[in-house]
């Protein structure tokens, strides 16, 4: 870690490319602010946008923005306003909460399909691995949407998938993406995360989980048995959640008032069950 910023090669990853200060704020409020009730003042918000680098105006466009769209709810107490997910943002944040904090992987014998497109490939922004040009590996629960749109759709196990799935169901950027974060992570011993001051490390555990959640909705969450031997997405689960427990024990102390019991449980369950 540097000796001068220890948080400068995450914000220097956090600003490569493309910024959507948006979705930053959304996995604020999922990792951060849910576990605490799910209400932040914007003065807290601004504080940790401000540590990970991005501007007090971009953070009020952005949360202008939410609002606008109907993903968050604006509440003001005097000169102070303050923010909580709508119900519309709870019903999406549920189901990805499960797939960013899982455990491990599926089960080795979990039906899976295999769905052939008729219509030039599988849905780019759906939960899919891609196997080819006009096949993808998608999760039961997505069978009726491919059968709606045409696709040819094949229920296989994974002992019955033949092993070039699992030399191809994962694309190179994302099997990329999976190495540059797992790399930064291991960059951080233990110790030193929890040695950072309470905000830095509340920056750095958002600046992580935002980085995996964007590569791991990519894809639905595999089975054990189509998981290629060194798919670096396992090794950069396993070092999130080695350091993440030590993030969380430092940045909590941050907050004004202490976390509820039953979100200290939450907490304390992620990557772990």
């Amino acid at each position: 870690m540097s000796t001068d910023d220890p948080l400068a090669p995450f914000i220097a990853a956090l600003h490569a490319g493309r910024l959507r200060v948006w979705s930053i704020v959304v996995t604020i409020f999922g990792d951060c602010i849910q576990p605490r009730g799910g209400r932040a003042a914007m003065a807290e918000l601004q504080a940790i946008a401000e540590r990970m680098g991005i501007e007090g105006g971009a953070l009020r466009t952005a949360m202008s923005r939410l609002a606008r769209d109907g993903w968050v709810e604006r509440t003001r107490e005097g000169r102070n306003s303050f923010y909580t997910l709508s119900a519309r943002g709870r019903e999406v944040f549920t189901p990805a909460t499960r797939q960013i904090y899982r455990a491990r992987f599926a089960d080795a014998d979990t039906p899976w399909l295999i769905a052939i497109s008729q219509n030039g490939g599988p849905d780019p922004d759906g939960p899919s691995l891609a196997l080819g040009r006009q096949t993808a590996l998608i999760a039961p629960e997505d069978a009726a949407g491919c059968r709606a749109a045409g696709d040819l759709v094949l229920s296989a196990t994974p002992a019955e998938v033949p092993t070039w799935v699992c030399d191809t169901a994962f694309d190179h950027d994302l099997a990329l993406g999976y190495q540059t974060l797992a790399d930064l992570i291991c960059a951080v011993p233990r110790e030193d995360a929890g040695a950072l001051p309470p905000l830095d490390a509340l920056a750095l555990r958002v600046m992580l989980i935002h980085a995996w959640r964007r590569l791991t909705l990519r894809h639905p969450v595999p089975p054990a048995g189509l998981v290629a031997p060194g798919w670096p997405g396992e090794a950069c689960h396993k070092a999130l959640a080695r350091l993440y427990p030590a993030l969380v024990e430092t940045s909590e102390t941050w907050w004004g008032t202490a976390t509820p019991t039953s979100g200290q449980q939450i907490l304390a369950n992620r990557f772990t069950s």
